[in-house]
């Protein structure tokens, strides 16, 4: 490991200049959005994992029609652009050490590309299309829920990207990897299981697809009782119910927390 004394952004601190990298945590609620100019030892090697790649974040929103139907009930889908618009912005900080896109599934697709791995929005122009493209999806989408299917591939999705930096197909590397779950694959629904006769299990299935890959779901809009059901047949600690959509920020924040995404300084 190399260390050495340079002039870094200070993080996590209660002035100076706004963290565009924090908004998420600032909207959540926390104080220590702020970073400063300062010394500090840094390691030379740091980023990524210890093989020098990137951690990988695939974030799958739900663009179904439900959305846009019951949005004047709960807000669900302008809370879900919201948290798109943050992800996108923060993200934006730390691409030195992640590669993140996001996906979307509908009744009529299971998969949507929105942002590819290493192609981020460049500009707020880049990200409000993207934001314009998610909306315009859930007004003319077919009905129907893929909620499963779009958790399957996006795994495979995060899968495929990782296979292209492998070293090789040694098996010793393979579970390596595997130990870590160094990937993050984050699908929000708002699980209308019940309505299109789903099993919970069957989710539960696709989160745990592959052990390189962590997946976590994130229930929005459900009835009460339905939510609990589905997180109930979800891997503990793997289920996230959010009953009000102004929550929404604080989950995902709670899930990069619990994952280990969020180190001191991002």
């Amino acid at each position: 490991t190399i260390s050495e004394l340079e002039r870094v952004w200070l993080r996590n601190r209660s002035d100076g200049e706004l963290d565009d990298t924090r908004l998420v945590e600032g909207v959540a609620g926390d104080r220590l959005v702020f970073k400063k100019r300062g010394r500090a030892q840094v390691d030379a090697s740091s980023g990524g994992d210890e093989s020098g790649q990137k951690r990988r974040i695939c974030f799958v929103m739900d663009c179904s029609g439900s959305m846009y139907r019951f949005n004047g009930l709960d807000g669900r889908l302008s809370r879900m652009l919201e948290a798109t618009c943050l992800i996108l912005e923060s993200m934006e900080g730390q691409l030195d050490r992640y590669e993140y896109a996001v996906l979307g599934h509908s009744g009529e697709s299971r998969k949507v590309g929105f942002v590819e791995f290493g192609k981020p929005p460049r500009s707020r122009g880049e990200r409000l299309k993207i934001l314009q493209k998610m909306l315009a999806h859930t007004q003319f989408c077919m009905p129907g829920d893929n909620t499963i299917e779009a958790t399957h591939a996006a795994i495979d999705h995060v899968l495929c990207a990782m296979a292209k930096d492998a070293p090789g197909d040694d098996e010793q590397e393979e579970q390596s990897q595997a130990q870590k779950g160094r990937a993050f694959v984050v699908v929000l629904s708002d699980a209308n299981f019940r309505r299109y006769d789903m099993d919970p299990l069957w989710w539960s299935e696709a989160l745990m697809k592959d052990a390189r890959v962590q997946g976590h779901a994130v229930m929005i809009g459900s009835l009460g009782e339905e939510a609990a059901r589905i997180r109930a047949a979800l891997p503990p600690g793997h289920g996230h119910v959010v009953m009000d959509t102004g929550l929404l920020p604080a989950t995902f924040r709670s899930i990069f927390e619990q994952a280990g995404v969020f180190s001191d300084d991002f």
